[in-house]
């Protein structure tokens, strides 16, 4: 095609194998998403997670994909990718969970009396128990049941 007596150059060729490429990837990707989805479901047992630990997965194989697509079984590739991906998730979660910078609140808050009524409560139910004849549960609280 001539403009103004010139021809028009061929696009470089890096673009049209990354086209190339990644339309080769996308109906890769189209042809496989339920069956991945589907796996990384039974990995994370929630549809959304299993949707982006999907996502992230393709993402990291398109990087490698001209690599990848002349693997004997690409499928296996991507399929071990998405359970690596998915290890790598659940320990960053994990980590996350050890380090979190505000421990839980205790699951009784203390009284604003400082506990005293609660010491007061357990020594008066110890006295109670002492009281109680040999046998009754008294070796529970007070050991051999002698006073």
């Amino acid at each position: 095609m001539a403009v103004n007596g010139m021809t028009a150059a061929a696009p470089p060729r890096a673009v049209t194998d990354l086209s190339d490429r990644a339309m080769d990837f996308e109906a890769f990707a189209a042809a496989r998403w339920p069956r991945l989805v589907r796996t990384a479901y039974l990995l994370t047992g929630d549809h959304h997670e299993a949707e982006d630990l999907v996502q992230a997965t393709l993402a990291k194989v398109f990087t490698g994909w001209s690599r990848i697509r002349r693997l004997d079984e690409p499928d296996a590739y991507v399929h071990r990718a998405l359970i690596n991906n998915n290890l790598s998730r659940y320990r960053r979660r994990r980590v996350l969970q050890f380090l979190t910078p505000v421990l839980p609140e205790r699951a009784g808050a203390e009284p604003a009396d400082g506990g005293i009524r609660a010491v007061e409560a357990r020594s008066e139910l110890i006295r109670a128990l002492t009281q109680l004849p040999p046998g009754n549960g008294r070796w529970w609280c007070c050991g051999t049941g002698t006073t």
